[in-house]
């Protein structure tokens, strides 16, 4: 089972989405191991009621779950050392 688990909500495949999805993959394969993580992407166009469950108001949110606690970013994503501390990936 993976240690930590993400979930990166999204508006569809706009620019900042797209920027957003590969700047936290390319954090995560670079700091941990696939096996070490779970990343779920959710198009909250598509599903739009799965934003209520974390109460996620705007795109692009990067949530980790866990381990806890519960950590919300919101943005592009580029600013790796800042995602790095914010998620206690450090």
């Amino acid at each position: 089972m993976p240690k930590y688990k993400f979930i990166l909500y999204t508006a569809g495949r706009t620019p900042l989405s797209i920027s957003a999805t590969k700047n936290i993959k390319d954090l995560l394969d670079a700091t941990l191991t696939e096996a070490n993580y779970q990343m779920e992407i959710i198009n909250l166009l598509e599903h739009p009621e799965a934003a209520e469950q974390y109460n996620v108001y705007a795109t692009p949110t990067l949530l980790k779950i866990a381990p806890p606690p519960i950590k919300a970013i919101t943005g592009d994503l580029t600013d790796q050392k800042l995602l790095m501390r914010k998620l206690d990936l450090q």
